[in-house]
This record gives C-alpha cells, sequence and structure tokens, in this order.
C-alpha cells in the first residue's frame, strides 16, 4: 500500500512540472531517496554505536555498495530511461519481472530451494493478473521492446539488491543499512539528475514539496520493512507480494486522482494476483 501510494503521488508532481526530461526524474528521484534515507538513519543512529564492530568486523561496506548500486541507482537509472522510451504501462506490468529474477537468483547465490512447478504457475498467474490490472490501450506505444528490455533490467537490479540484503551481518540492522543506501544512491542520482536543478527551483512549490517529503517518508517505511521482511521469510512467498504494487497504484489512483476510475480489468486481475497469494501463502510455511 505504501508504495502503491507513491503511482498517485508522482502523478501529482509531475502534473505541476511542467515539461518532464530523464534529467527531471533522476533529480526528482534523487531528492527522494535522499531524504528517504536521511529519515531512517536519523531513527536508527544510536543503534550504529552500538554495534559489536570487533566480533562481527565493520560496517559491511561491500554489501551497502552493492546495495546502493542496485536497489537505487541501476534501478531507477533503467526504469525512468525506460519510462522515456515505451509506456509507463508497460513498465508496470514488466516490473513484475522482479519477482521471477529473485526466485532465479536466489537458489543460485544463497542456494534456497528451486521452486517446484506449483510455485512458478502461482507466480505466472501473479504476473498475467498484475498485467491484466494495469492494463491500458496504448501498451506498446514508444519504444517498446527497447523500454521493454530497459524495465527488465531495472527489475533485474532490484532483484540482485533483495538478494544481497541476505548477505548483512546480523548485528547490523536492516533499515539502517537500507538509510545508507538510500542516501548514497540518492545522491548518485541528484548528480546525474544536476541539469534539471533550474527546473525544479522553478516548480518546488508548497505543494510539490509536501508530496515530496511524503514520497520520502513512504520510501524510508517501505523499504525498511521489505528488505527487513527478506530476512525473515521465503523467497517464494515474498516475491508474489510484489504483484500487489502496480495493483495498489492503480487502485489509489483511481481514488485519488481526478478523471480516473476502476476498471473490470482491474478487478480480474486483482483477484488473480491475491488468489495466488493466498494459495502459495497456504501451502508454503512463511519461513527460510
Amino acid at each position: 500500500m505504501l508504495w502503491g501510494s507513491a503511482f498517485p503521488a508522482i502523478k501529482f508532481v509531475y502534473s505541476g512540472a511542467g515539461e518532464i526530461t530523464p534529467e527531471f526524474r533522476l533529480l526528482f528521484a534523487g531528492i527522494r531517496f535522499s531524504v528517504a534515507g536521511l529519515l531512517v538513519i536519523l531513527v536508527y543512529f544510536r543503534q550504529l554505536a552500538r554495534l559489536p564492530v570487533r566480533e562481527n568486523g565493520a560496517i559491511p561496506l561491500k554489501v551497502l555498495a552493492v546495495l546502493t548500486l542496485f536497489q537505487t541507482v541501476l534501478q531507477y537509472v533503467f526504469f525512468y530511461e525506460g519510462m522515456s522510451r515505451a509506456s509507463g504501462v508497460l513498465g508496470s506490468i514488466l516490473i513484475g519481472f522482479g519477482s521471477i529474477w529473485w526466485i532465479i537468483l536466489a537458489p543460485l547465490v544463497l542456494k534456497t530451494p528451486w521452486p517446484d512447478g506449483q510455485t512458478w504457475l502461482a507466480v505466472v498467474v501473479s504476473l498475467v493478473g498484475a498485467g491484466i490490472a494495469v492494463y491500458d490501450p496504448g501498451v506498446g506505444a514508444g519504444s517498446p521492446v527497447t523500454g521493454g528490455l530497459l524495465f527488465l533490467a531495472a527489475a533485474f537490479s532490484g532483484a540482485v539488491a533483495a538478494v544481497s540484503v541476505s548477505f548483512l551481518p546480523a548485528c547490523f540492522p536492516v533499515p539502517l543499512a537500507t538509510g545508507m543506501s538510500l542516501l548514497a544512491g540518492g545522491l548518485c542520482l541528484i548528480i546525474l539528475g544536476a541539469g534539471a536543478l533550474r527546473h525544479w527551483a522553478a516548480i518546488a512549490s508548497a505543494e510539490i514539496m509536501a508530496i515530496t517529503l511524503w514520497l520520502a517518508v513512504v520510501s524510508a517505511a517501505a523499504f525498511s520493512i521489505w528488505n527487513s521482511l527478506i530476512q525473515r521469510y521465503s523467497v517464494h512467498l515474498l516475491a508474489q507480494f510484489r504483484f500487489l504494487i502496480p495493483l495498489s497504484g492503480v487502485v489509489q489512483s483511481a481514488l485519488l486522482i481526478p478523471g480516473e476510475s476502476l476498471k473490470l480489468n482491474t478487478a480480474i486481475g486483482g483477484f488473480l494476483v491475491i488468489a495466488s497469494i493466498w494459495w502459495t501463502s497456504t501451502r508454503k510455511p512463511a519461513q527460510k
């Protein structure tokens, strides 16, 4: 629900920003994630001083670097570049492939069990359901092949980040690692989008600043919760919950944005996603 609320919030900012360039998107995302990282670090900063450094080594810089690069920088560079070449609807559908990348990478890297045929079926049903829920005419607009490859690259980057969370030392708080990676990645995105600083300054009204702060809170809370769940629950179960993100985005957009409404395809797609999640959660225990 948190990540889904980002859809109407981002649309609100874009509606008041005039021409949206790739640089503006990166700058906007960078500001959002930098503030999100700062919020999490402020909450967990005291725990940093309590870490048993001598027993478990220093701050896991290598893991944090991988998390920063793949969770924040590459995932959103690929995603926003894909958005500039193809439709957002196509992006909403293909980002769901992050779950498939994840359940492929987890057995290869973490040596978890490979999913069985029934689990694959449930994931495919969820993917189809998400596609139905967000489908809209114009899905093939722009350069769908190039854009699609970029969206798949973004999904793969997110999956690599999810796998890397498992390599954090047990003594290191997952939310603190999330905050540090969001801050570092956000600063990198700000540098990449620095050419749009004047554009941002021109449209940064009180409303847009408030929405941006809300988006930062969303990122801080959602990434912290999600990365914490990764250490506790089965990849096969969590992978399917990611399909609720585009579904939640469509529903909240319809409720909050004038002119948008819920459609029959949203109900059908939502039913498929929720049914497959329910079926998976009843046949597999929610633990590793």
